[in-house]
């Protein structure tokens, strides 16, 4: 989804997946850089996005019970959740 001279950046950490297309990245010249942790200045500037309407959780993410922790994680990995479940206790 990435445009020619774009960036991806791939922030924590997961499972290696195939399918990164290491072709189409160095002939579109695309930037992927990886980042594990935040900045303060990250987190200003994530609250900003989220509360000026330019981003939101909105198709990845759920709310679920705390309860239900353990059947969040299978239903993400099964493909049946998003991959952001929130677990919340009440």
């Amino acid at each position: 989804m990435v445009r020619p001279g774009g960036v991806i950046v791939h922030v924590g950490l997961q499972d290696n997946e195939l399918g990164i297309d290491n072709r189409r990245i160095t002939l579109q010249e695309i930037a992927f850089i990886g980042a594990y942790c935040y900045r303060h200045e990250d987190f200003a500037a994530a609250i900003s996005l989220l509360t000026d309407g330019r981003v939101s959780g909105a198709g990845w993410t759920q709310i679920r019970p705390l309860d239900e922790g353990a059947e969040a994680f299978i239903d993400i990995d099964r493909g049946r959740a998003p991959p952001k479940i929130i677990l919340a206790t009440d």
